[in-house]
């Protein structure tokens, strides 16, 4: 269980897709779903936007990185007060820094993260743009 002050905001495509809602409190979890099959019907940005954000100290946001990015774009518009903590996943081919794969903004995942502030993100030109994938190629997101 998840501290008693933690709210989560927890997004699927439908109910089906949910998970986590029993880690934290009754009344702290804010349910979205795309088709509104459960809770507020719409993405995490769109419910994000109704949202009082101004008395929370700690934000962490992890999932998908095209939604972090939409997150980190509202975030850095309401200018909100917090800190803010992102959990990044790229492809990690050896996990000790030596093949880049996982290179990020000129930050290596596996050695300096997976956690990156905000402030962080802000240089890194390749968030929530594009990635490489298994080959080796860059895709765009």
């Amino acid at each position: 269980m998840v501290g008693p002050r933690a709210h989560a905001i927890i997004s699927a495509r439908s109910k089906d897709d949910l998970i986590f809602r029993d880690a934290f409190q009754p009344g702290r979890v804010h349910v979205t779903t795309d088709d509104g099959s459960e809770g507020f019907k719409g993405n995490t940005v769109d419910f994000l936007r109704t949202f009082d954000l101004s008395g929370f100290t700690e934000i962490y946001v992890c999932g998908p990185e095209r939604m972090m990015f939409s997150v980190y774009r509202e975030l850095r518009s309401r200018q909100v007060n917090a800190r803010v903590e992102f959990s990044l996943e790229r492809l990690m081919k050896c996990g000790i820094g030596l093949c880049d794969s996982c290179s990020i903004g000129g930050y290596q995942l596996c050695r300096d993260g997976p956690v990156f502030s905000i402030d962080e993100l802000d240089r890194m030109e390749e968030f929530g743009r594009s990635r490489l994938v298994e080959s080796g190629r860059r895709i765009t997101l």
